[in-house]
């Protein structure tokens, strides 16, 4: 729509610039509320002024603000169906006494879902725990999540067939066993029976996927999918049978591909967001014709230069790390858990977790980007932590 915007007014620069303020003045609105919901809740000043120093002097938001990817709206989405959660478990009636809140919630569930499909997966997991968790609006929650799921099936089975628009293959959600398939393959082939040969032939590209194996990144192996989703069945038959046979390559292939997400990882994938005109993907150069001005260049390689500096070679590092999130998150989930008045304030807690969860999935090791929603929502956990424990110590 914003390119079309462009094209028409005769310059299609002039559209994607329109599209990104639109996405840059989304996501600050967002943050916005943040400080908004933490200001109702009276957060600890130190907790604000972390958040603020956060989203406002770290490169990450700024740089994927003023980027055309869908993490560019998905993890400030992310962010929103976080404080309803919060608002949620802690006071209820404040969402579900007010048809306005009711439906907003309802907007910004289907928002999560419809512009990362991995958003669906998010919603299953929490809906359910908050069904059971709060009682007294059971029905409330009951009938917004049974709109949830029928939006859903009526968008994925009607909507996007009616558009011609292709549901993506199911390779998406494999690449832990395809991976674990292809270093078996590159580690122990002279294992690999004929018939177990014959079903991977099936389903990927047998000669390529061992030679082509990378421990971080998936997409050599599950692009060769042959779409053929009728051998699934099988190949998960022989793939339990090797599994069998050499368990450490699958506990290996798993390792390899996640530690990025749990663990220190030296190279990280784009630690603070695209800075670079992305030459390589010829696709949308040819199609969008994308470009910098060359005479502002070396304002750019200052600039790139200068964060590499101070996030490559200083303590500040930490902060591109992936893990320093997972670990905040695990601490403050299990202070929760560890009192008998707020362990019932762990639902709060399942959207990060389904959502670490799809990073390990992922096709990439130790990608900030798959990070953006846990990352983002990271300082708001310890508003929220702070925020039960006065409310039931009247401490911390």
């Amino acid at each position: 729509m914003f390119v079309k915007f462009g094209r028409n007014i005769g310059c299609q620069n002039v559209g994607i610039a329109v599209y990104l303020l639109f996405t840059l003045l989304f996501t600050s609105g967002v943050f916005a509320i943040c400080f908004y919901w933490m200001h109702k809740k009276n957060t600890k000043y130190w907790i604000r002024f972390t958040g603020l120093a956060f989203y406002g002097l770290f490169p990450i938001w700024s740089a994927y603000a003023r980027t055309a990817v869908k993490d560019t709206l998905f993890y400030p989405i992310f962010v929103l169906f976080v404080l309803f959660i919060f608002d949620i478990v802690l006071e209820p009636e404040k969402i579900f006494d007010s048809k306005v809140k009711s439906i907003l919630f309802l907007i910004v569930s289907l928002l999560l879902c419809l512009v990362r499909h991995n958003g669906f997966y998010i919603l299953i997991f929490t809906m359910p725990f908050c069904i059971v968790g709060v009682k007294k609006y059971r029905r409330q929650l009951i009938v917004l999540f049974i709109i949830m799921v029928a939006f859903w099936e009526v968008y994925q089975k009607a909507i996007l067939p009616m558009a011609g628009v292709k549901p993506g293959g199911k390779q998406e959600m494999l690449s832990i066993p395809f991976q674990q398939t292809a270093r078996y393959v590159k580690y122990y082939g002279n294992d690999v029976s004929t018939e177990e040969e014959k079903v991977i032939r099936k389903v990927l590209d047998y000669d390529t996927i061992g030679k082509n194996y990378d421990p971080d990144l998936s997409d050599p192996v599950k692009n060769t999918y042959k779409q053929k989703d009728e051998y699934l069945k099988d190949y998960f038959n022989i793939w339990f049978e090797m599994l069998k046979k050499h368990p450490t390559a699958y506990i290996q292939a798993t390792l390899n591909g996640t530690y990025g997400y749990w663990g220190y990882m030296t190279e990280i994938r784009y630690p603070y967001g695209y800075y670079v005109q992305p030459e390589s993907m010829n696709i949308y150069q040819k199609e969008y014709k994308i470009y910098y001005l060359e005479k502002t260049k070396y304002i750019r390689d200052i600039y790139h230069g200068v964060l590499d500096r101070i996030y490559q070679k200083t303590p500040l590092t930490l902060f591109t790390k992936p893990m320093m999130y997972l670990w905040i998150l695990i601490g403050l989930l299990g202070m929760v858990c560890s009192f008998k008045k707020t362990i019932r304030y762990w639902i709060a807690f399942l959207p990060v977790v389904t959502s670490f969860l799809i990073c390990l999935a992922s096709p990439v090791n130790g990608d900030m980007r798959y990070m953006l929603p846990i990352t983002a929502s990271t300082i708001l956990y310890v508003a929220f932590v702070n925020e039960i424990i006065y409310k039931e110590y009247n401490e911390f």
